[in-house]
C-alpha cells in the first residue's frame, strides 16, 4: 500500500493543503520512534517518563480523531487510519500536563498524523504517548504551532 502524501490525502479524502504539487510524490516513512509535527510529539510509552491516566477508547477510523487543534492557526493535528484495532484514549490526568492521549496501533496496521500544514506523519505498530511539545524560552512553556 502506497504511502506518498497524494495517496494518503485520496484515501482519507483530505483537503490538507501542506506544501503543493511538488509534494504529491513524496513518501511518508511509517516509524516506530520518537517524532515531531508542529506542537504535537508522538512518544512510544515505553520512552515516556509519566504515567498519565487515560479516558475511554474510541477507535481512529479514516474520518479521523482531532487530537488538538494549533494555537496560532487553529488547524486540527488528526489520527487517521483504516486499519481495524487503531485506537485512541484520551488524558483525564497527567502530572506534567503535556499528555493528551494514548494511542495503540496493533501489529501490521499503520496510523497517520494529518495536520493541514505539516501534512502526514505515519506511526507503525505500538503504543505511544500522544503529547504538547514544550521549549525552554524565559520559562518552560508549551510549543505554539
Amino acid at each position: 500500500m502506497s504511502t506518498t502524501f497524494a495517496a494518503l490525502k485520496e484515501r482519507f479524502n483530505t483537503t490538507t493543503e501542506f506544501v503543493g504539487e511538488f509534494a504529491a510524490d513524496l513518501d511518508i516513512p511509517v516509524l516506530t520512534g520518537p517524532q515531531c509535527q508542529g506542537d504535537v510529539s508522538v512518544c512510544p510509552a515505553s520512552l515516556y517518563g509519566a504515567k498519565p491516566t487515560f479516558g475511554d477508547a474510541v477507535a481512529v477510523t479514516g474520518a479521523g480523531v482531532e487530537v488538538i487543534r494549533g494555537g496560532a492557526m487553529n488547524n486540527a493535528h488528526t489520527l487517521r487510519s483504516l486499519d481495524a484495532g487503531v485506537m485512541w484514549r484520551p488524558v483525564l490526568f497527567s502530572d506534567e500536563g503535556v499528555a493528551l492521549g494514548e494511542l495503540t496501533v496493533p501489529a501490521g496496521a499503520q496510523c497517520f498524523l494529518e495536520h493541514p500544514e505539516h501534512g502526514f506523519n505515519g506511526v507503525a505498530a505500538g503504543t505511544y504517548v500522544i503529547g504538547h511539545q514544550r521549549e525552554q524560552a524565559e520559562a518552560v512553556r508549551m510549543v505554539a504551532d
